[in-house]
């Protein structure tokens, strides 16, 4: 007998993925990422990367998804790499890349380079950092924004400045954060 409860999670995991197979959005997001990496043979991605450059036209989960399904088809490769923080990183290439090795090393370096940057710092400080379709850096890191541009394809700028507009609408999701933790607060007491 399982401990799974079929009314308070839903459906088993294997009853979800043959559901999420047949799903239109998700062949449509294979077909899409197969395509494209049926043109970029020569190349590598990481999971991240290939969320964020499909990330207009799916969610996220999607293209995992599709990503994970190709690799048991066999028309991705995965590898494994860890970060210095010990966190794994999976790295994709196409099954007739031979010469993938030297570029998973470039990548590994740069990645863990931005891994370590002060945005990260402010989230593991419990500060916050504003989203945009772009990750932001200050001037100071002009030349790493540059290597992941070129080398990892993100969408990443050292702008002068932020629009009013934006900080507006960052100030106003800030107070509206503040008195969600002030509301929690007071239900404490």
């Amino acid at each position: 007998m399982s401990d799974y409860d079929e009314e308070l999670y839903g459906e088993p995991e294997e009853d979800r993925e043959k559901y999420w197979r047949k799903d239109k959005i998700f062949l449509a997001a294979l077909e899409e990422i197969t395509e494209f990496l049926e043109k970029e043979k020569d190349k590598v991605f990481y999971s991240r990367q290939l969320q964020v450059k499909f990330e207009g036209r799916y969610f996220r989960w999607i293209t995992g998804h599709a990503i994970r399904y190709l690799e048991e088809l066999g028309g991705i490769r995965r590898i494994e790499r860890k970060l210095k923080d010990n966190i794994p990183i999976h790295f994709f290439v196409h099954p007739a890349n031979r010469y993938f090795k030297r570029r998973i090393n470039v990548m590994d370096g740069i990645i863990n380079a931005y891994s370590q940057t002060y945005i990260n710092e402010i989230n593991r400080k419990g500060g916050c950092a504003l989203i945009f379709k772009y990750q932001l850096y200050e001037l100071s890191q002009k030349p790493l924004v540059e290597k992941i541009k070129k080398e990892l394809e993100l969408p990443v700028d050292c702008p002068r400045g932020i629009q009013e507009g934006t900080l507006k609408r960052f100030e106003n999701w800030h107070k509206r954060q503040m008195n969600v933790k002030r509301k929690k607060i007071h239900k404490r007491k």
